[in-house]
């Protein structure tokens, strides 16, 4: 069994230095209690950028796993890959999955969906104060709300 993990979404680079995120944290967390079990009945492929450099750290949590270097989890073949696990799916991830089915259907993807509050809490007026400090106006505010949660629902 084949598994392949999204590191790719999880973290940022900066100066060729991982900004790990909420996603990355996460990630690290699963990849532990992976460890925990016989990993010789699966090979698990950690899907990372290709200027990735292992934390000090993180090399003993990763060692063991396969990197692949990649731009997009869309350059990865996964014809042979039984499962993608991504720890953090926002924005344009969320198409790319889509993508990514259609072209093998029988893979199985297992994602943590992040910043979707919009598809199960009502729209709060307040909410505008909290978006990246812009206030927004109440109208556009609704309308994206709205947009979202359709585009959401759709996918």
């Amino acid at each position: 069994m084949e598994i392949a993990i999204d590191f790719f979404s999880t973290c940022k680079i900066v100066d060729g230095i991982a900004q790990y995120t909420g996603g990355a944290n996460y990630a690290k967390h699963r990849l532990g209690e992976l460890k925990k079990i016989d990993t010789k009945l699966h090979k698990i492929t950690l899907l990372v950028p290709y200027n990735y450099v292992v934390p000090e750290e993180d090399i003993r949590l990763l060692d063991g796993f396969n990197l692949f270097y990649i731009n997009d989890i869309t350059q990865y073949d996964y014809a042979n890959c039984d499962v993608l696990y991504l720890p953090q799916v926002n924005g344009s991830v969320l198409l790319k999955i889509v993508s990514i089915k259609k072209k093998y259907s029988k893979l199985k993807i297992i994602a943590t969906l992040h910043d979707r509050q919009h598809n199960m809490i009502k729209f709060d007026k307040y909410d505008r104060y909290y978006a990246t400090g812009i206030k927004r106006l109440l109208p556009v505010s609704f309308l994206l709300y709205v947009g979202k949660k359709i585009a959401f629902n759709l996918l």
